[in-house]
């Protein structure tokens, strides 16, 4: 199963020259509607959308391989489940680097990093979907918070919910939940918390100055000092979502109302 890890490795090596040999010959970059199809084909010499979309498909070449190991050795389930959780809390945080300094708006429905400004929840919608799940991204991304962690963390025991509680109080909260990637709505907003090493950051796309994605250290985060409300629930700890993951099964995404 390490073997299968061990492949995106590769891939990202193979991946270079093929960045290099777009941008030389000037091939058509796509961009991506919310169904998941193409929508438009352009001229777009914007490197990093470039690299986005090579990571993107990288990934996914990953997941059809982790998808033929896994009906070939069943009786590993719980170890390949843990593969697979570590390889989507490494992911998520490098898909997100695409996207620091994309401008933030209240309407933004990008889903190309560089191009285009991009709302919080769509934002979330974004890297989820590019990481390999299957759902509607432009249901998800008009979701309150709540509904868009209760989508996507389908056991109840890895979701908190705290009100009027310090930074430092929260960060104790986070900190017991244990290490990994987790989803954070605040009063009017959402965007991942990632828990490494000693630190825990907040990574979304921000309505306060600079108006960008962005990563930040918790105490350093505006829209979290302003936050009443705040619901954390915790990725990839369930099997039934790395299930849906692993075979490109739909997530049924919840009902605005």
């Amino acid at each position: 199963m390490k073997s299968v890890f061990n492949q995106y490795s590769r891939l990202r090596t193979i991946a270079m020259p093929l960045i290099f040999a777009t941008l030389f010959l000037c091939v058509c970059n796509y961009s991506y509607g919310y169904d998941g199809q193409r929508e438009s084909c352009k001229y777009d010499l914007n490197p990093v959308g470039m690299v986005y979309n090579i990571a993107v498909w990288s990934m996914a070449v990953l997941q059809d391989s982790i998808k033929a190991e896994f009906d070939s050795i069943a009786d590993t389930t719980d170890q390949i489940y843990a593969g697979i959780r570590s390889h989507l809390n490494q992911m998520l945080p490098f898909l997100c680097e695409f996207w620091y300094g994309t401008d933030w708006d209240f309407n933004g429905i990008t889903a190309a990093p560089q191009n285009g400004s991009i709302a919080c929840g769509y934002f979330v919608a974004n890297i989820l979907h590019d990481l390999g799940f299957k759902f509607s991204r432009r249901s998800l991304g008009r979701l309150p918070a709540s509904k868009i962690i209760k989508t996507f963390i389908m056991d109840t025991s890895n979701i908190r919910t705290y009100s009027n509680i310090s930074i430092d109080r929260l960060s104790e909260k986070i900190k017991g939940m244990g290490k990994g990637v987790f989803i954070i709505g605040l009063d009017f907003h959402v965007g991942f918390l990632l828990y490494e090493a000693d630190s825990i950051y907040f990574i979304h796309s921000s309505f306060f100055s600079p108006q960008k994605v962005v990563k930040e250290n918790i105490y350093k985060s505006e829209a979290l000092k302003y936050s009443d409300l705040f619901m954390i629930g915790k990725l990839f700890c369930n099997d039934a979502i790395l299930n849906k993951w692993l075979y490109g099964r739909e997530i049924n995404v919840l009902r605005h109302n």
